[in-house]
């Protein structure tokens, strides 16, 4: 198995419905920044200031540009809706299997955009991420699920006994 890592170059993506029909070709997908909640603080009896984290995710947002797609994607605008997203990735040499699985709040799409080219029109789509599962070589790298407080990196929870101590794991 490959050393997992987030992918940083793509050679293709496919997008699929939630019911895993297709619904295009993706040429460009801007995965989340994945970034916890800050807070400075500076403590009695220490000699500076640090940063902590308040254990919460920041808003995650997902970019696509999908062409030959579906005309159901035009309907996804004002609407949580899940998305896969199957691509490769070329890591030293060898192509390796990527799966991000997204469900978001999708805020923001374009009308087509087109260019001289290409014959395709490309439907540019913006949302909020409420669930994220990114997925290398077949072994879970991100499981994030915001609904919930769902944190896992590479199989580890680390919002897990936070929910124990709120009673809702």
């Amino acid at each position: 198995m490959a050393k997992q890592n987030n992918p940083s170059q793509m050679t293709d993506f496919a997008a699929h419905f939630a019911n895993e029909s297709f619904a295009g070709a993706a040429n460009m997908v801007e995965l989340p920044d994945i970034e916890l909640m800050t807070k400075d603080v500076t403590a009695s009896g220490q000699g500076g200031e640090f940063t902590v984290s308040l254990k919460k995710l920041k808003k995650m947002s997902i970019k696509a540009e999908i062409e030959n797609y579906s005309s159901k994607l035009l309907g996804f605008i004002g609407s949580t809706e899940k998305l896969s997203l199957y691509g490769s990735m070329n890591q030293d040499g060898e192509e390796i299997p990527v799966k991000v699985v997204v469900t978001a709040d999708w805020y923001k799409q374009g009308t087509g955009k087109g260019d001289a080219s290409s014959s395709d029109i490309k439907l540019p789509m913006e949302g909020t991420v409420r669930k994220y599962e990114l997925h290398v070589d077949g072994a879970e790298v991100y499981y994030i699920d915001i609904n919930n407080d769902i944190f896992r990196i590479n199989g580890v929870d680390r919002f897990a006994q936070k929910r124990r101590n709120l009673g809702s794991a």
